[in-house]
């Protein structure tokens, strides 16, 4: 396996979570952007973004600190964010969306995640580019322009929207494209 296996991701993939029940991850936005072919221009890209409803789950004092956390650090979510889908529909959309295609993903827990969807899922660096940067460090070229407003939903309005699922899904996607 290596870099001859670009040429079969459709799609990068990102999940953000919360853990509930003494810490069960629970998805609450899920992106996703499709890897363009050669020559296809940019306002052809197809992102895909679902927010999960997780009103009704137990937390834990350590799962509201951890969520706490995660919410500062990774996703600039609300800890209390509820989405706009129930689990299952929202899952639905995503295997909808992707339709038997290959998504790509960094890190084992998104591919356990996207793989219990019933999708083929590449783990992008250590299947594909073992030195694939971190998100942060991912190249100018990607990064750039910032996000439009297609790409913005309502709580990432309020806040900065680089830890948005989608954003993240859409750098790593214009990431491969490079490669």
């Amino acid at each position: 396996m290596g870099l001859e296996m670009l040429e079969d991701i459709t799609f990068f993939a990102h999940v953000h979570w919360h853990r509930y029940n003494g810490g069960v991850l629970f998805p609450i936005e899920i992106g996703i952007a499709e890897v363009l072919p050669k020559n296809v221009p940019e306002d052809r890209r197809r992102t895909l973004l679902v927010t999960v409803k997780n009103a009704g789950r137990r937390r834990t004092r350590g799962d509201l600190r951890t969520n706490m956390f995660i919410s500062h650090e990774f996703s600039n979510l609300p800890h209390n964010y509820s989405g706009k889908y129930e689990l299952d529909e929202a899952e639905r959309k995503v295997v909808d969306f992707v339709r038997g295609a290959t998504v790509a993903v960094k890190g084992l827990e998104q591919r356990k995640y996207f793989e219990g969807l019933g999708l083929y899922v590449l783990e992008i660096k250590s299947e594909v580019v073992q030195d694939c940067p971190k998100f942060e460090d991912l190249p100018d070229e990607v990064r750039r322009p910032k996000s439009t407003r297609r790409f913005h939903h309502l709580e990432h309005r309020r806040k900065d929207d680089e830890k948005c699922s989608q954003i993240r899904a859409l750098r790593y996607a214009k990431f491969v494209e490079m490669l």
